[in-house]
């Protein structure tokens, strides 16, 4: 089990949920399966709810939008910065105006127009992908925040 963290730095959870196998549905959503573990988050990571509700940043990806809807019980913020590294079908995000209709009540600020084209800054390319990490590193870093929890993707 993951242990929290007690000093004054940046908490951050990776969680697995399960999506299907199908690599070429766009931006998929949860399957059933996911959404049981979406569930479960309070139960396998009680720590996460015991002090004030740390900050909650998502990848804008329908299946990590749902994650936190879902296990955290509340919006998250979107951040196009933690989306998938790959350009497969399943790991490329839908525009904002989709997001926008999927999920009303999300403040979509962050997640800029062509933040799903896997081009340019959002390219899964080796040093495109170092040069995100390092951004959102330092994105983290200079949060006033002082515990983050961040629902994101397994090859983030």
């Amino acid at each position: 089990m993951l242990k929290p963290n007690t000093s004054n730095s940046l908490l951050s959870l990776l969680l697995t949920i399960s999506v299907t196998w199908n690599y070429d549905i766009p931006d998929p959503r949860l399957t059933s399966i996911g959404e049981t573990q979406a569930r479960s988050i309070p139960h396998k990571y009680p720590f996460l709810f015991e002090s004030p509700a740390p900050l909650l940043v998502s990848s804008p990806f329908r299946r990590t939008l749902q994650t936190a809807l879902i296990g955290f019980n509340r919006n998250p913020t979107p951040h196009p910065g933690f989306q998938e590294n790959s350009s497969k079908p399943c790991d490329t995000g839908s525009p904002p105006s989709i997001l926008r209709e999927e999920f009303p009540d999300l403040d979509l600020e962050l997640v800029v127009e062509g933040w799903d084209s896997k081009s340019g800054e959002w390219a899964p390319d080796e040093l495109s992908l170092s040069r995100r990490a390092a951004k959102m590193r330092k994105w983290l870093k200079d949060l006033e925040e002082q515990e983050v929890v961040v629902v994101t993707h397994g090859g983030m």
